[in-house]
């Protein structure tokens, strides 16, 4: 039996150490609030993380579940959203067929062009899903070393379209359209089929922990205030508070760069310090709450900033009505977004007035100006997000591993397809 110290309860971490449970294995599982959940608890009526979720594969993801016992998981449609430039509005879709449908209605003398585009789309999409590699090298060759907006540009869409298309990456993963082709055509596969929320009246997280929770294998500890991790002769040792563990396995399900510093050190990794050191990241997100106080009648949940504020605004409901609004906002440069500007943007958009609404403090988890970023990518010397260069963990460490949105993709469904892949190479070494 293999020793695992998870190091994060939040979404990945909880599903890590849920699947190591039931194969029977001992598993240390550590996180540093009183709480469970990360990102995705609910606190004060609304979740402080991820509450949209892009699902490329639904049936995949429900299955998933059931196997670790988590049934009759069901999830609501989130599919028409609402881009806002300065001086126009334009109801469009995530769902990629959608999409198409809704640039041939609107730009007919584009039709051409749409239709080439998508094909190229559709069939990224594919060489993803089918994990067909071949097809994704063909890809990265062809779309890495370009921006997204040069690549439609090949396809000679017009400016409008171009804007349209190129509101998604900045709300919703951070990923402008100078950026890596690549990395934006595999945002928009990512949400091609589909955006979702869960209904209100699920608890994802307090689900998975209460299933956790039947396994005597898997010792849990929350608020951690001390953590040390040391490799000593080629074993692992876990510190935390006043209590040493040795463990065979160590899973970081958590913000990694400080706990890799650690190791690296007691490694005398300095390829590994070099390479932490030197990781530029994504651009800060700052995402604000608030109650509404005011009856709303908006004809969509969701709405996308095509300006130059890139945001994502979406509207929460409770007992069918609109009861509260989650902003993420994208800083980019050396602009601050503060609360001032939060409200001004909210109530722009909504109508309603400043009276009409109240800053509420989701667990105090508001901002993310520690980590600058919510994404593992890097940016390259030109500035473009590229693959996660901490995937390469294991050509320093054997025994380490990265899960969540830090050791793959974005979201729920980034944590879900990154401990996914975990498991499937552990079951192949087995």
């Amino acid at each position: 039996m293999n020793r695992y110290c998870i190091i994060g309860a939040g979404f990945s971490g909880l599903l890590t150490a849920l699947y190591l449970a039931k194969k029977g294995e001992e598993v240390l599982l550590l996180e540093k609030n009183d709480k469970v959940g990360g990102l995705y608890r609910t606190e004060k009526a609304v979740p402080i993380g991820a509450h949209h979720l892009g699902i490329p594969n639904l049936q995949e993801f429900q299955v998933f579940f059931e196997e670790l016992g988590i049934k009759n998981l069901a999830f609501g449609e989130a599919n028409e959203i609402l881009l806002v430039d300065k001086n126009e509005k334009f109801t469009f879709s995530f769902k990629v067929t959608e999409q198409e449908k809704i640039l041939f209605a609107n730009f007919p003398s584009e039709a051409e062009a749409i239709s080439q585009f998508y094909a190229y789309l559709n069939s990224f999409i594919n060489a993803i899903s089918n994990n067909d590699q071949l097809s994704q090298l063909k890809f990265f060759k062809e779309t890495a070393f370009i921006s997204f907006d040069d690549l439609l540009s090949k396809f000679k869409l017009s400016i409008k379209i171009r804007k349209i298309l190129a509101a998604f990456g900045p709300a919703y993963a951070g990923v402008m359209k100078d950026d890596s082709a690549f990395t934006y055509l595999s945002v928009l596969s990512t949400y091609g089929k589909g955006g979702y929320y869960l209904p209100e009246e699920s608890q994802l997280t307090a689900t998975l922990f209460k299933e956790l929770q039947k396994y005597p294998n898997c010792q849990i500890h929350t608020g951690i205030e001390y953590l040390n991790l040391e490799m000593l002769e080629g074993r692992l040792q876990v510190t935390f508070d006043e209590d040493k563990h040795s463990v065979s396995q160590l899973i970081l399900a958590c913000y990694p760069i400080p706990l890799l510093k650690q190791l690296a050190k007691s490694n005398a990794s300095k390829r590994l310090l070099k390479e932490l050191s030197s990781l530029s990241l994504s651009p800060n997100v700052k995402r604000f709450y608030f109650k509404l106080e005011a009856d709303l009648s908006l004809s969509h949940q969701e709405f996308i900033g095509m300006c130059d504020d890139y945001y994502m605004l979406s509207f929460i409901k409770r007992d069918g009505n609109l009861k509260y609004a989650v902003l993420t906002i994208i800083e980019l440069d050396d602009r601050v977004f503060g609360q001032e500007d939060a409200e001004k943007l909210l109530t722009s958009v909504t109508g309603v007035t400043t009276t009409q609404i109240s800053r509420i403090q989701a667990d105090e988890i508001v901002d993310f100006n520690e980590k600058k970023s919510v994404f593992g990518w890097y940016r390259n010397a030109k500035g473009n997000l590229m693959s996660n260069k901490l995937l390469n963990l294991s050509h320093y460490f054997e025994k380490v591993h990265l899960v969540g949105n830090w050791g793959s993709s974005f979201g729920i469904y980034g944590s879900y397809f990154s401990v996914r892949r975990w498991i499937q190479n552990v079951e192949k070494r087995n």
